[in-house]
């Protein structure tokens, strides 16, 4: 006798139906969803762990400008083309009283309102082979005949603040041929070279300078 195996068809209701399929496609979401879910969060842990090692490095590093540094020797001047001629003396051989007069004299040129030859001047040298410091006041001198005779006939009790006797003699040139003869090593003809260059031929002149030139 043999047996027939049927399968049967239970009808279900529409709102069952409806709810079986939205609860099969949220559990299809789910399952779709959550490991790119985990990846996003673990590539903002790793993101957030990154930017903080970068603030870190950053934050050891204090804003404003690099020191400088050499291997052999520097100069500084507040003139780009004044301390381009100091370091061509040096690489030249001179030493650091050969660049200090070739760049201050390109700063007469450069800057004529900030320096010149017909001002003053202090110097400090300090001579590494014989461990000193030296100082030079070449601050000008009043003239020979201005003595002190003159003040006392006409009762002149304090230094006049307009006229002749309040000026006295430029001495920063002077000091400069003192400087150069005393610690120098070159000559004086050919530190001044670059600055008369400038002089007759003419050289860019800086915004900032400009300004205060015109001031």
């Amino acid at each position: 006798m043999s047996q027939t195996t049927r399968t049967t068809i239970i009808s279900v209701p529409r709102a069952a139906q409806i709810y079986i399929a939205t609860a099969i496609m949220a559990l299809m979401l789910m399952t779709n969803i959550h490991p790119s879910a985990q990846d996003k969060s673990s590539q903002d842990k790793s993101s957030k762990a990154k930017s903080s090692k970068a603030k870190n490095r950053l934050s050891q590093v204090k804003p404003g400008r690099s020191v400088v540094r050499s291997q052999h020797a520097m100069v500084a001047t507040s003139q780009p083309l004044a301390s381009q001629v100091g370091l061509e003396v040096l690489k030249r051989g001179g030493n650091a009283v050969d660049a200090a007069i070739a760049m201050a004299a390109m700063l007469n040129v450069t800057e004529p309102m900030m320096t010149g030859v017909g001002g003053d001047a202090f110097m400090l040298v300090y001579w590494s082979k014989t461990k000193e410091l030296k100082g030079l006041n070449a601050s000008g001198r009043a003239p020979g005949a201005l003595s002190l005779d003159y003040f006392a006939k006409r009762q002149t009790k304090q230094m006049p603040e307009f006229g002749m006797e309040s000026i006295t003699v430029p001495g920063a040139f002077d000091g400069w041929v003192t400087l150069l003869e005393k610690y120098g090593t070159m000559k004086l003809s050919d530190l001044l070279s670059p600055a008369i260059d400038c002089a007759e031929n003419g050289f860019p002149v800086m915004e900032k300078t400009a300004e205060d030139w015109n001031a």
